[in-house]
């Protein structure tokens, strides 16, 4: 996939930011395990495949849209997925932001990013907003295949395919949403569009002040779209603090939403 001079200089610059910081790091912080496998030869920053950003993009636009089951599908789907990825989206940062994770398949290069994210937390708003959707590439595959590829043609379970396309359409969209509204908080007011700083104000996209408070104890403050969940979130990291639990909720939720959601929908619209 193509990728433009831009956004390789982008990512080379944070990658060798990353090797400074890990090269002057000293004492106890240095024995932290995002540094350790910094010097194991991880890489932090990626490059991804813009192509299935715009592809995703278009794709859901069109079953949110046109594609839908009928308007009523489509707005359920929207206002639907703008709670529930937001919470869905603190539940995955609470698992990316655990050390014990970092080491994991599947989810290892998503925490080293997101653990980094709290040592250069402008990294959001120095590369182009395309990479920072992409970032979301892995898991919006692997959603794709199990749900589709897995739960209704191999193993036959019976959900309205099309409602499911416009759930899992206002998911993406939501999603890259959400990583918009996490890039404004970390942007500079000064910098931020009128419309953003309204959007911020109305509680509709996540307050800045809100997002401020994670990055100065890294355990609460997890929702990154609107901020909404909260509450939620927090409640639950004090009756569940377990790291298993946030871990095995984070993959039923990934597993299963989408098709929950259908089958709840589906007598309504």
């Amino acid at each position: 996939d193509s990728m433009s001079k831009v956004a390789m200089d982008d990512i080379d610059k944070l990658n060798a930011r990353v090797a400074e910081k890990t090269a002057n790091v000293n004492g106890a912080k240095a024995k932290g395990v995002e540094f350790e496998q910094v010097r194991l030869g991880a890489q932090v920053y990626h490059h991804r495949f813009r192509s299935i950003v715009y592809g995703l993009a278009l794709i859901s636009t069109y079953f949110v849209t046109v594609g839908a089951p009928s308007v009523a599908a489509s707005v359920a789907s929207l206002l639907l997925m703008y709670f529930w990825v937001d919470l869905y989206g603190a539940v995955l940062h609470v698992v990316l932001d655990n050390p014990k994770f970092i080491t994991l398949p599947g989810i290892d290069a998503g925490c080293l990013e997101f653990q980094w994210h709290h040592h250069i937390p402008s990294d959001i708003t120095r590369k182009e907003f395309v990479e920072v959707c992409g970032d979301l590439n892995g898991v919006a595959a692997f959603h794709v295949v199990f749900i589709f590829g897995v739960l209704k043609y191999l193993l036959r379970w019976d959900f309205d395919t099309n409602l499911a396309m416009t759930l899992m359409g206002a998911k993406a969209l939501l999603a890259y949403f959400g990583q918009y509204s996490h890039r404004m908080a970390h942007t500079p007011e000064s910098l931020r569009p009128s419309i953003v700083r309204q959007l911020q104000a109305a509680h509709i996209m996540l307050p800045a002040t809100i997002h401020k408070k994670h990055h100065d104890t890294y355990d609460g403050s997890f929702p990154i779209l609107s901020g909404h969940t909260n509450g939620l979130i927090s409640a639950l990291l004090d009756k569940v603090p377990n790291d298993y639990a946030w871990l095995g909720t984070f993959v039923v939720m990934t597993l299963f939403d989408v098709v929950l959601f259908t089958k709840l929908l589906a007598p309504i619209v």
